[in-house]
């Protein structure tokens, strides 16, 4: 007897391929270990969501975004009907990023909703490594279940390697070297720096992320300086240890004026300046003999480093 398919229409027969193959899929799918997956996922980030901090909980669009992508793997068997193993190909790829966000969940409740309870809040750059770090090993743990011995991934060509690292020798500086920032912790967020050996290169750190800082400048630029720059350069840090910074003024007086009298004045008149602290008090010294009569050099202390042209300006008009 012929088969009922000769009757049909090849574009049914055509569309009926790949539907098959996706039902075969979506039988896969409900297999009950993958519902527990989802289940646990699906719980995990439902939690991470409730107890993060109101202002960390966009933290949560990472384990958010593996979830959805789940059923994708599934939507990809349409492309390969025919293919015997793009079912289990899509069932390894829904566990993956059902594991991946699973974890990414796991390390937001350790890092964040746990850890910074009783710390400060870890750098944005270590978090960064740690979630990809996580989703290393969701991709390790697939390939181990797939039959893949994650310790052949390498043991590649030697060539190839040393490709690979070549092309990638800056960027991993740069990630090392904030590592290393961070670490050391030589300037923070809102510290004022001066990034290298130029006076002008003087800004306020805004960003610190896995590849490079960012600074405002006074004339608010922002310039992104890569973190393996800074790790090479001595930095100058004018928000610490203290939080004020001191200035500098100099100013010429004829032979025949004491020098105790200048110094008397000029503690007077900048004494209430705009930015002066009381605490460390303003001190004026001595500095040379020159032509033009005796220099005197006027050192005074200011918190307000963002307003420094100011300050300067201001003790001066005094």
């Amino acid at each position: 007897m012929p088969s009922a398919a000769l009757f049909l229409p090849r574009r049914l027969v055509a569309a009926a391929d790949p539907l098959a193959a996706l039902w075969s899929a979506l039988q896969l799918r409900s297999s009950l270990d993958l519902r527990r997956e989802l289940a646990v996922a699906a719980a995990a980030l439902i939690l991470v969501a409730v107890v993060l901090p109101r202002g960390r909980r966009r933290l949560a669009a990472w384990p958010a975004v593996f979830l959805l992508l789940a059923p994708l793997p599934y939507l990809a068997t349409l492309l390969f009907p025919e293919s015997a193993d793009a079912p289990a190909a899509a069932l390894l790829g829904e566990r993956f990023f059902v594991l991946a966000s699973l974890l990414q969940s796991l390390l937001l409740l350790v890092t964040v909703a746990a850890w910074e309870r009783l710390r400060p809040p870890l750098p944005r750059i270590f978090l960064d490594v740690l979630r990809w770090i996580m989703v290393a090993a969701a991709g390790l743990a697939i390939l181990y279940q797939g039959g893949v011995a994650p310790g052949s991934l390498f043991t590649g060509s030697a060539v190839v390697t040393a490709v690979l690292g070549f092309a990638l020798k800056d960027t991993l500086g740069n990630v090392f070297a904030g590592l290393a920032i961070h670490a050391e912790r030589p300037f923070e967020l809102g510290d004022w720096i001066q990034y290298d050996d130029n006076p002008a290169h003087i800004g306020r750190v805004v960003e610190i992320n896995w590849r490079a800082t960012q600074v405002i400048t006074l004339d608010e630029a922002s310039v992104i300086v890569p973190n393996g720059q800074l790790a090479q350069a001595s930095i100058r840090n004018f928000t610490k240890p203290e939080p004020w910074s001191r200035r500098s003024l100099f100013l010429v007086t004829p032979y025949d004026v004491p020098p105790q009298r200048v110094q008397t004045l000029v503690l007077a008149a900048v004494e209430g300046s705009f930015g002066v602290l009381a605490h460390p008090p303003p001190s004026v010294v001595t500095n040379a003999f020159t032509d033009r009569g005796v220099e005197h050099w006027v050192r005074l202390f200011t918190s307000e480093f963002d307003k420094r042209d100011r300050v300067d300006g201001m003790a001066r008009d005094r």
